[in-house]
């Protein structure tokens, strides 16, 4: 007992006097770190789908422009004087001329009444001057009675204000001949011959494209011989001289 009692003071004494050195500040030693733990066999876990996809979120709110980033109201317009005055820019081309038209063939469609068919070509002589020649040929039906009819004729006329078209002045003269062989039953026979000759007004109607309408207007003077004879051999003539009304009416084209 008195042993282990002396050990212990002795124990007490050697720790003290070692506190008491200069340099030590009387405290237990550090205890060590722990060692790092060991890693693992197995391979992290993947992380998820909700995880890895970033959410979208609002675009950054953009900067103001600084007082004086923009031009000022006007400065797009140019100043005055910036643009030539009127008059400055050449003028437009003018539109093409229309094409010149030398011949015009019309036809009566009065005439088909008849039916006979009156065809009229006139030609451009000079640029308000023209010469037209008349031709027909049909039949006419008088009182049950048919007549072949032949017409032959011409016109002069003079444009005094555009060249081959417009109003126009002139005369016509016209040959017509009807036949007719068998006159009530084939009784009779009978021919007849007239010439008409006068003055004339009238307008063409003449557009770029070529369509063409006259109507013209006058007196005529008439002169008609006529002869029948029947089966027996018996004949008469007779003639005649009056004034009438001319109207032609022509559609057709020029070239």
């Amino acid at each position: 007992m008195k042993r282990a009692i002396c050990g212990v003071a002795v124990l007490f004494a050697a720790t003290w006097a070692q506190a008491q050195q200069p340099g030590s500040s009387g405290a237990l030693p550090p205890e060590p770190p722990p060692a790092p733990p060991t890693p693992s066999a197995s391979p992290p876990p993947e992380p998820s789908a909700s995880a890895a996809a970033p959410v979208p979120g609002p675009p950054p709110a953009q900067p103001a422009a600084p007082p004086g980033a923009y031009p000022p109201p006007g400065a797009y317009y140019p100043p005055p004087g910036a643009y030539p005055p009127p008059g400055a820019y050449p003028p437009p081309a003018p539109p093409p001329p229309d094409p010149v038209r030398i011949l015009s063939l019309t036809l009566s469609p009065v005439h088909l009444i008849g039916p006979v068919i009156e065809l009229t070509g006139e030609l451009r002589v000079v640029d308000h001057f023209g010469a037209a020649l008349i031709g027909g040929y049909g039949s006419l039906t008088v009182d049950d009675d048919t007549f072949k009819v032949w017409e032959l004729g011409g016109q002069l006329l003079a444009y005094p204000m555009n060249p081959f078209h417009g109003l126009h002045l002139g005369a016509e003269l016209l040959y017509v001949k009807v036949d007719a062989e068998d006159l009530q039953d084939g009784t009779f026979r009978g021919t007849g011959n007239g010439l008409a000759v006068g003055p004339l007004v009238g307008y063409k109607v003449l557009t770029s494209g070529g369509f063409t309408f006259v109507a013209q207007g006058g007196v005529q003077y008439v002169a008609v011989q006529a002869e029948a004879s029947d089966s027996a051999g018996n004949s008469a003539k007779d003639d005649d001289q009056r004034f009438i009304g001319l109207l032609n009416l022509n559609l057709g084209y020029s070239f």
